[in-house]
């Protein structure tokens, strides 16, 4: 009994040692932000290679000749139409775009399609529109039809729309750029 007290004390006396505390000094507000934010910012570095890794794979395994631009938007100009669009003005910003798509998310699962919604129309660069879909407009002209692939980053980011397309979801376009208007920026 007495060697078993002895034990007690010895790990009650190691257990009050260890809960002893220094105080330190807390780094002063403005450094702790940036270490949060140099955190966060290769937290989404990793984030954004992660999905195009996932995108690339998947261009492979469906054999999709993809472009890449720098802000990491997939994107494939489909053979249908590209000859006599090329012929046609680019886009720009301030223009009013008007297309046909279906939205799926990459492993196909169906989102939204303009068949059952309507065209989408929009003005690039000026409007709510995905920014990924202003970006990608501007690489098209009218009558182009091209595929695109827009990681979360240029699609619904961290939340996704509430709706059919969960947050941080890759998601798969499909457009036929119908019209362009030619408008006066203001």
């Amino acid at each position: 009994m007495r060697s078993g007290g002895i034990v007690f004390m010895f790990l009650f006396a190691l257990f009050l040692s260890s809960c002893q505390h220094t105080r330190q000094v807390p780094p002063p507000d403005n450094l702790e932000k940036i270490s949060k934010q140099e955190q966060l910012f290769k937290i989404n570095q990793y984030l954004v290679r992660q999905d195009a890794t996932i995108i690339r794979s998947e261009a492979i395994r469906r054999g999709w000749n993809l472009k890449e631009t720098a802000t990491g938007l997939f994107y494939e100009i489909l053979p249908d139409n590209q000859a006599k669009s090329e012929k046609n003005p680019d886009i720009s910003s301030g223009d009013e775009v008007t297309l046909d798509y279906t939205i799926s998310l990459l492993d196909g699962t169906p989102c939204y399609s303009s068949v059952k919604l309507g065209p989408k129309v929009f003005r690039v660069e000026n409007s709510e529109a995905e920014s990924g879909l202003h970006e990608a407009v501007q690489l098209l002209h009218q009558g182009d039809s091209a595929r695109l692939i827009l990681p979360p980053h240029l699609g619904f980011g961290m939340v996704g729309d509430g709706n059919k397309i969960p947050p941080r979801a890759i998601l798969l376009y499909r457009i036929k750029i119908r019209t362009v208007t030619k408008l006066r920026n203001s």
